[in-house]
């Protein structure tokens, strides 16, 4: 069915009230106006009144009138309308008495308002949406939205079924985008769809496409890598697809479209439909990445204090070295620990304080005697401490 794109609430809300009704709803589509006024003064019942306005703020406000029950409305509704018409809400139940008259009631209003069936403005709606497809991307659910409500502001009543509005969004979606890839692949000429055609297959030799080969970038800054993704991006511009005159599409269409052919694998392309193929093929191939993806290295930053400092890192302190004032750090035997610039500046001297340590444990002397060089604890192996 041309109902699977809409949401459960689209569906739900089509030509029907939500359970309550706010008070800006109230003022803007129930509030009577001068028109209104000088038409219920000709009716004699407070019923007639009543039932009268209420279907006169609901097809202004959900585009249709309630055939079946014209009273069927949030209860803030007809106390809102008797309020103004200084009459009893209780006697809503006496318009339904005779059905004939909600019919004429809904002839009236229509008169008055100038609405105009669907049938007959069919032409209006289809216009709207073909012009938000061609310079939109908007989704077959903003579009239905989009028409609902342009078709409240022109006056014209909403379909009695709601597959008659989907199956029109979804014919003018096929039909503009049909003519999209026809505009591309035209401007782009039997040679051009030729040579992107032959991008989509994959050679003999190779174990993929040459489309995969043109858009993937070198990952190592290397001077012969560099030269080879030189020669890749000459030949990304020797196709000419970037020479393709593409001024009545929208540049956001352009976009989206290119979008769609870098992300899309060269299988899936080649599955496309013929002008399809070839327009997302032409507006993917200028836009094919020319840069060059290399790791950021470790190197050593001119203005850091810390020689092997990374270059992200430069500029702020290391979280494992304490801020000024604070304790010095403890080893794991309780002692101050010493730099490890200095245990490396000294060798000998860390290994005999090692030994002397551990001769000190062994004949009782006390845990804080002596000054410890263990940094078994301490030892920071960060790059920017190392």
């Amino acid at each position: 069915m041309p109902v699977d794109f809409l949401s459960d609430e689209q569906v739900a809300r089509y030509r029907r009230f939500r359970p309550e009704v706010s008070v800006a709803e109230l003022e803007q589509f129930f509030r009577l106006d001068a028109r209104a006024l000088e038409a219920l003064a000709g009716k004699r019942r407070p019923a007639a009144k009543l039932g009268w306005a209420a279907q006169w703020g609901t097809v202004r406000m959900l585009g249709t009138f309630l055939a079946e029950d014209p009273l069927d409305v949030p209860g803030e509704v007809p106390a809102f309308v008797a309020e103004q018409l200084d009459i009893d809400p209780a006697c809503a139940a006496e318009y339904l008495t005779r059905p004939k008259t909600a019919y004429e009631h809904a002839w009236e209003i229509r008169d008055l308002l100038e609405l105009s069936g669907f049938s007959k403005r069919e032409q209006v709606v289809r216009d709207y949406l073909a012009a938000r497809v061609w310079s939109t991307i908007e989704g077959p659910r903003a579009l239905f939205d989009r028409a609902v409500v342009h078709m409240l502001r022109e006056g014209i009543l909403l379909p009695t079924g709601i597959t008659t509005l989907t199956r029109l969004i979804s014919e003018v979606r096929r039909t503009e985008h049909a003519r999209l890839y026809r505009t591309l692949a035209e401007r782009a000429g039997p040679e051009l769809r030729a040579r992107l055609a032959d991008l989509l297959r994959v050679p003999p030799d190779r174990r993929v496409s040459e489309l995969e080969r043109l858009r993937t970038a070198p990952t190592r800054a290397l001077g012969r890598v560099m030269v080879a993704d030189l020669h890749r991006v000459a030949e990304i511009g020797g196709l000419g697809a970037g020479a393709v005159q593409v001024e009545p599409v929208p540049a956001v269409k352009l976009s989206a479209l290119a979008r769609h052919g870098l992300v899309s694998k060269a299988p899936t392309l080649r599955d496309l439909e013929g002008d399809r193929q070839a327009a997302t093929a032409a507006d993917a191939a200028p836009r094919t990445p020319g840069r060059t993806r290399t790791r950021r290295r470790r190197s050593a930053a001119p203005s850091s204090p810390h020689p092997a400092r990374s270059p992200r890192r430069a500029g702020r302190s290391c979280p494992c070295r304490p801020h000024p004032g604070a304790p010095p750090p403890r080893c794991s035997h309780g002692e101050p620990a010493r730099s490890p610039r200095r245990a490396r500046r000294f060798p000998q001297i860390f290994r005999k304080a090692q030994k002397s340590t551990v001769r000190g444990a062994v004949v009782g002397r006390p845990r804080g005697w002596g000054r410890c060089w263990s940094m078994r604890s301490t030892r920071c192996r960060r790059p920017c401490c190392m």
